[in-house]
């Protein structure tokens, strides 16, 4: 393939993908989106410092989100319009398939069709929407992108020293957009490893890695703001294992993709999965030490979740933007299958393109849940029925659509699953008032009135 032809193809792929996102990006703010935006007093500061003191450690994100604020506030609606965020997460998208394949072209420069066809599959892989289109993700957008051209960089500088330069300023771009960054020195040894290259500037690396990791603790013990890990480092750990070939399943079979997983698991049933993960894991250096890509580009896979799937526990076990950065290591993987030199290459690449074909359908038909708060959780309670955060979450969106009677079903159901929680039975006595007040027909023209103006 010519570089006219690979730019003319991104170009294509990047219109493909407003057409696959459209419905999407009508979508509006959900969840942590309030949070992070429409209810953050700092973001919506006109101070630079200001925004930054939110996290100085995903500051390039958030003055992102300040400067759209500002940019796209709408005064009838008293908030800013959710569109051109949707619209810079795409972008931001397009342009991490772009540096995927720069990183690809320049690790394997003779195998062009492999490049692209893997930086395709990683645009319109169905895993990616909820990166794609839940706003807050940004982080994982921007830290990606950062990660990728840093790698790049790196890569050049082997033979134009001057490029080191960019991927300082790359690296630190990424690790001022989430901690995802910090695997970045893990994967260029695992890449110099396999390419026979002296280990460069690795040193620095790890130097400039423990200040880092040095600050960020020392903000997180300061603010105080992480809360007591719901269970043990060592189950985290045990279940970590197991999600894994959660991950795996869904880039191979990206069905029944949820927002919001709800995985109850065993601890006896979460053993196996580690002895098997050991196995796999020494299978793979063993390899790798021999000079097989593919245990390289596995190992830095399993490398890349070690932020989200390690011991230190986080809020959500699973979640599909975890997986976004680990997609650019999967996916390549993935294709290097439809692109190998045997004798059925013949039948490989119709194959191939096959599957992108319905890696794009199964994504046009997630796209779809996003276009509305409603069906998102709507089918994020299909997946997940007996998780509380899940149906409360519906209930509330329903009660914001003044869908009322729905919404008393579903505060219900999530007291049934958590009778502690007073919040629920304090909004089921709210419902219950509004269903029975006159004012309720006014309420609901108000409603409509302002969806219209949006």
């Amino acid at each position: 393939m010519r570089k006219t032809h690979v730019l003319a193809g991104f170009v294509l792929a990047g219109f493909i993908l407003y057409l696959l996102y459209l419905r999407a990006l009508a979508g509006p703010f959900i969840y942590d989106d309030n949070v992070t935006i429409l209810y953050n007093s700092k973001i919506q500061s006109p101070s630079i410092p200001v925004v930054i003191s939110e996290n100085p450690f995903r500051a390039l994100p958030n003055l992102t989100f300040a400067g759209q604020y500002h940019l796209s506030f709408n005064p009838a609606l008293k908030e800013p319009r959710p569109r051109p965020f949707h619209l810079l997460n795409l972008f931001l998208h397009w342009l991490c398939g772009l540096a995927l394949y720069a990183v690809l072209i320049k690790l394997r420069p003779s195998a062009r069709a492999w490049a692209f066809g893997s930086a395709i599959l990683f645009l319109g892989h169905p895993l990616v929407t909820e990166t794609v289109n839940f706003i807050t993700a940004r982080f994982s957008l921007m830290a990606t992108l950062g990660y990728l051209l840093a790698v790049r960089f790196y890569l050049d500088s082997e033979t134009r020293p001057r490029r080191l330069l960019l991927f300082w300023l790359c690296f630190l771009a990424a690790l001022l957009s989430k901690e995802i960054a910090a695997t970045v020195p893990a994967s260029l040894f695992i890449l110099n490893g396999w390419r026979k290259k002296p280990q460069r500037h690795l040193l620095p690396m790890a130097l400039a890695l423990v200040v880092y990791l040095g600050l960020r603790l020392s903000w997180t013990i300061i603010l105080v703001s992480e809360p007591e890990p719901a269970i043990s480092p060592l189950r985290y750990f045990l279940i970590q294992n197991r999600v894994l070939w959660l991950y795996l399943e869904k880039f191979l079979w990206p069905l029944h993709l949820n927002f919001d997983y709800h995985l109850t698991y065993a601890t006896a049933g979460l053993l196996p999965f580690l002895l098997l993960n050991l196995a796999a894991l020494a299978l793979l250096i063993v390899r790798f030490r021999r000079g097989a890509g593919w245990a390289s580009g596995a190992l830095i896979w399993v490398i890349l979740f070690l932020p989200t799937s390690s011991v230190i526990p986080l809020a959500d076990l699973a979640k599909e933007y975890h997986a976004y950065l680990p997609a650019a290591a999967a996916l390549p993987l993935l294709a290097a299958g439809f692109f190998a030199e045997t004798r059925f290459r013949a039948w490989l690449r119709p194959a191939f393109a096959l599957m992108l074909v319905c890696m794009i359908a199964l994504t046009f038909g997630r796209n779809l849940c996003w276009q509305s708060e409603e069906r998102l959780w709507r089918e994020t309670v299909a997946g997940s029925p007996e998780k509380f955060r899940a149906v409360y979450n519906y209930a509330q969106t329903l009660r914001r659509q003044l869908q009322l009677e729905p919404a008393l079903f579903y505060y219900r159901r999530a007291l049934a699953l958590d009778p502690t929680d007073l919040q629920t039975r304090k909004n089921i006595d709210l419902v219950e008032q509004a269903l029975h007040s006159p004012e309720l027909p006014r309420w609901k023209e108000e409603f409509r009135k302002r969806r219209g103006r949006e």
